[in-house]
């Protein structure tokens, strides 16, 4: 699995690329209360319509207030999904699992599995998803003989002495 990790920081955009770019394998995970979260599919907000769509599905919530909410912090959830504040804009995340669990959409994962707004989930470094220097196909191994096989002579057994 892949973290999103620190990348929380990053703009909604860049994470819901990585996120959907990733599913459904090796897929993108979060910590959230000691447990991995592997995310589904995901979209982006801009960071001016994230309070006015978390007050339109959840009027008598607080501010949601994206650019005040720390990157990674759960500031609710709307009809379709759960909205996570990053860098730059609101990630809406529309799939989750749970570990041996199945993906399942954002509102029935949240009614078995409640997160509570502004848990933030673990930070870890993100893995890269180029390498530094290009793979190298493995060389074959040499081969021991590549001559035509030889007839192989009849081996010497004794004789029965009774015969």
């Amino acid at each position: 699995m892949r973290a999103v990790g620190r990348a929380a920081g990053a703009p909604a955009a860049a994470l819901a690329a990585r996120i959907n770019g990733l599913f459904p394998w090796p897929a993108c995970a979060v910590e959230l209360r000691g447990q991995p979260l592997k995310l589904g599919l995901a979209e982006a907000l801009p960071p001016s319509s994230a309070d006015a769509r978390a007050e339109l599905f959840a009027p008598a919530a607080p501010s949601t207030n994206a650019t005040r909410a720390a990157p990674g912090e759960i500031l609710g959830a709307d009809v379709e999904a759960l909205l996570v504040a990053t860098g730059a804009g609101t990630l809406r995340v529309l799939r989750l699992q749970r570990p041996g669990g199945k993906m399942l959409a954002a509102p029935e994962f949240l009614r078995g599995f409640p997160l509570e707004r502004g848990l933030r989930s673990m930070s870890r470094p993100m893995r890269a998803l180029v390498a530094s220097e290009p793979f190298r196909a493995p060389r074959p191994a040499p081969a021991a003989n590549l001559s035509p096989a030889q007839p192989v002579a009849p081996s010497a057994a004794p004789r029965d002495a009774t015969s």
